[in-house]
């Protein structure tokens, strides 16, 4: 059998072990280990889950940046074999206006999905709304970069009449000695590039499509535009124009999504705490005053049947004091009957002062018996010879009470006498025999 080990502590220790202080501390430190171990947990799945939405999201701009390229290219192909054809030098060396408007008829029923086809000579070189197509600044740079660079297909997104958007493609027509005499421009519909952007959702971050030198004009977006935050992830530059593929994730602080859980977590932790401590501290004020006040009632014998308490150990405390009213009440008494059980006998003797035998409670039951018989024998002895003294001399009565005596006392009290004398807490009273 295994050994109880009974381990005992300063009163001090105790209370400051069970105090609310270290019980409150020992409530946060557990909640924080296992949100520790929870937060540990989910960091490692989110780091994996991240890696893969990354991987996925990679892939997934890498797609639009390769089918962006795919549409760009075919267009400015299209432009290419067209400025390469050999009418397009003597249509521009022969310098008449009616050849170069048939040849942009010509043009285009050959590209019928062109917005514009114009054959502009290289001394083009200011702004011009009224021309083929209104040619602001962005078609002049253009225009310039196909003028100085012959295997160059430079494109760009700009505005027709009435805020019409339009892609704008440009490639350089060159004489047999490889001078630039003229450049070919092409409008097409940019639907079919912008609208190659992913549709993305708030959660997945945020992606655009930008144009432009030091400041950049976004001309596609999608996603949501809070993740716009610094430098891209992801960015893609399109050769040949001033187009920037942008691409920045959503992010998620891990951390402060942590933090923020611990301590809304232990806030509601302590809150509940305090108020379960307030609670118990009210009803035991409420179960003491009960307790109280029926204590006051059991001391004026007023004890109620049930006493409306709380807690669970003040109910025992209130039973215990109800089942101990009676018992002390019939304590009491059968104290008081054993009291006056045990009043002192007198027993008169004729001619002798009266003797009075006090009995201790001490004494036991069996040692009193002999005793109390021996003086109701003593009584009943009197009442018999009562009708016969009026017959008897006086000379003769003391030698009858002599008698009676002896017989009593050698008959019980000679053991009433050992029995006291052997209670060391009652009185030694020597009774002895009356002699002869």
């Amino acid at each position: 059998m295994a050994r109880k080990i009974n381990i005992k502590l300063p009163p001090q220790i105790i209370h400051l072990l069970g105090g609310r202080i270290l019980s409150i501390l020992a409530l946060v430190i557990a909640c924080f280990i296992v949100l520790s171990g929870f937060w540990h947990q989910q960091q490692t799945l989110v780091a994996t889950s991240e890696q893969q939405v990354v991987k996925l999201q990679r892939q997934l701009v890498d797609s639009t940046y390769a089918n962006m390229t795919k549409v760009i290219k075919q267009l400015t192909h299209k432009v290419t074999s067209a400025a390469e054809e050999p009418e397009m030098v003597s249509v521009f060396e022969s310098g008449h206006e009616m050849v170069i408007t048939l040849q942009q008829t010509l043009l285009k029923k050959t590209i019928p999905e062109a917005l514009a086809i114009c054959l502009l000579t290289t001394a083009v070189d200011q702004p011009d709304p009224e021309g083929c197509i209104p040619i602001n600044f962005v078609v002049l740079d253009l225009l310039r970069q196909a003028k100085t660079e012959a295997k160059l297909t430079p494109f760009a997104i700009t505005e027709l009449a009435e805020k019409k958007k339009a892609l704008v493609i440009t490639h350089q027509v060159a004489n047999a000695d490889g001078e630039a005499i003229g450049v070919l421009l092409i409008a097409f519909e940019p639907t079919e590039v912008l609208s190659l952007l992913p549709n993305l959702s708030r959660l997945d971050g945020f992606i655009t499509l930008q144009q432009g030198k030091s400041t950049k004009t976004p001309l596609s977006i999608n996603g949501d535009l809070k993740w716009k935050q610094g430098d891209p992830e992801i960015n893609y530059h399109l050769k040949g124009s001033y187009w920037d593929l942008s691409y920045w994730p959503a992010t998620t602080n891990s951390k402060a999504d942590f933090w923020s859980l611990v301590i809304s977590t232990l806030l509601g932790l302590i809150t509940l705490w305090l108020w379960r401590e307030f609670w118990q501290g009210w009803m035991l004020r409420q179960d003491l005053e009960i307790v109280g006040k029926q204590i006051g009632d059991w001391q004026q014998d007023k004890l109620q049947l049930s006493y409306p308490v709380g807690t669970g150990s003040a109910k025992k405390l209130v039973r215990l004091i109800a089942g101990l009213g009676p018992i002390s009440a019939v304590s009491a008494q059968t104290q008081s009957e054993r009291i006056q059980d045990f009043q002192p006998q007198v027993i008169e003797r004729p001619g002798q002062e009266a003797m009075e035998v006090e009995i201790s409670e001490a004494a036991p039951e069996h040692a009193l018996e002999p005793a109390l018989n021996g003086t109701v024998e003593l009584q009943e002895t009197k009442q018999r010879i009562e009708p016969e003294m009026d017959e008897i001399e006086l000379k003769n009565i003391e030698q009858v009470e002599k008698e009676v005596n002896t017989a009593v006392i050698d008959a019980g009290l000679d053991v009433l006498e050992v029995e006291v004398k052997a209670t060391p807490d009652t009185i030694d009273f020597n009774l002895k025999p009356p002699k002869k």
